[in-house]
C-alpha cells in the first residue's frame, strides 16, 4: 500500500511539472503574440492617422493594497492581465498642416 501511494505522489509530481511547464509556454506564446499585434497596431495606426500615435496596453488586475508578496496565491503573467487598453496621442497641429 505504501509503495502506490508513493508511486502516486510521484505521477502527480510529473503531472504538476507538466501542467507548470505548458502553462509557461502558453503564457509565452500569448505575450508573444500580443507583442505583435502591438506593433502591427502601432504602425497601421501611424499610416491612418499622420502624425498620430497610438499603442496597445495589456492591463493588470489591481491587487488590493492589504495582500502582501507572500500572501498571493502564485499564478501565471497572463492570468495577471485584466484587458488590452488603447493608448493614443494625436498631434492637432500636424493633422491640420498635412492638409
Amino acid at each position: 500500500m505504501l509503495a502506490i501511494t508513493i508511486t502516486l505522489l510521484m505521477h502527480l509530481q510529473k503531472i504538476d511539472e507538466l501542467i507548470r511547464t505548458l502553462d509557461m509556454r502558453k503564457d509565452e506564446a500569448i505575450i508573444r503574440t500580443f507583442k505583435q499585434v502591438a506593433k502591427h497596431f502601432e504602425e497601421v495606426f501611424a499610416e491612418l492617422v499622420p502624425g498620430g500615435t497610438a499603442s496597445l496596453v495589456m492591463q493588470h488586475e489591481k491587487v488590493p493594497e492589504s495582500q502582501t508578496d507572500s500572501e498571493q496565491t502564485p499564478r501565471s503573467a497572463v492570468r495577471n492581465y485584466s484587458g488590452i487598453g488603447i493608448k493614443v496621442v494625436l498631434y492637432l497641429w500636424k493633422l491640420f498642416s498635412h492638409r
